[in-house]
């Protein structure tokens, strides 16, 4: 089974703050099966599609680990799914959270 993300990029993103949850968007589309890509702490989960697509990625304990941490755990363990992304293709789907209208949105 390959995996692959159903956008280079997430077309949307929002941030429970109360949660510490950020969940990217990378397709409007019905998840038909949640893969569990970290279990303990933080959490990630990835939203598939019916063609294995990612169509979500919910990272808990955005705040306290950040954006950096996220994209070493997001290239680790998508690698032990067997997927693999360039550093091209693994910085377009964090980059806008160096934007100034996330900053806004994550800020306390």
């Amino acid at each position: 089974m390959r995996i692959v993300f159903a956008n280079p990029t997430p077309i949307e993103y929002t941030y429970d703050k109360k949660g510490d949850v950020l969940y990217l968007t990378f397709a409007r589309q019905k998840a038909t099966r949640t893969l569990e890509i970290l279990k303990d702490w933080p959490i990630l989960l990835a939203d598939l599609n019916d063609q294995n697509e990612i169509i979500g990625l919910e990272y808990v304990g955005y705040k306290q680990f950040g954006i950096d941490t996220f994209k070493r755990l997001v290239l680790e363990r998508l690698r032990t799914f067997g997927i693999e992304l360039g550093e091209q293709e693994s910085d377009s789907f964090v980059s806008f959270m160096h934007t100034p209208e996330a900053a806004v949105a994550l800020s306390d």
